[in-house]
């Protein structure tokens, strides 16, 4: 699935690939910048299903120049010294579903949905929007 963050002005336009569960705080996933510009990430946010959520406020994450394909690493709890907890601390677990939201350089914001279940089939949406997040 691909979004295009300002189709008017196409510029940031991120597809995702597979993803994969490393363990219990951390979840890889390969985006593809299919926009016109680099796209650097600088924030994210993992919620669950309750609303607890980890955030990293100030992410070296990569850099996608245009065409090009990179793995991203989510952390959380134990793996992310660095993370804020807001509400109760959670780790991935079979069977449950968490919302992932990347902040660009730009303030664009993607949101996507990851989940694992017991067949260790992964689901991923993608959503997109503008501006900036709130904590």
């Amino acid at each position: 699935m691909t979004v295009s963050a300002n189709p008017s002005n196409y510029t940031e336009d991120i597809a995702l690939g597979p993803t994969t569960f490393e363990d219990s705080t951390r979840v890889d996933v390969d985006l593809q910048n299919i926009g016109t510009r680099t796209t650097t990430l600088t924030s994210y946010y993992v919620t669950d299903s309750s609303g607890n959520e980890y955030t990293l406020a100030n992410w070296n994450g990569p850099s996608l120049a245009p065409n090009s394909v990179t793995t991203a690493t989510f952390s959380i709890g134990s793996s992310c010294s660095q993370c804020t907890l807001h509400g109760s601390a959670f780790t991935f677990t079979s069977g449950n579903q968490y919302t992932i939201t990347m902040v660009t350089g730009r303030g664009t914001i993607f949101t996507f949905t990851v989940s694992l279940d017991s067949g260790h089939h992964y689901f991923i949406e993608l959503q997109e929007g503008f501006g900036s997040m709130a904590t």
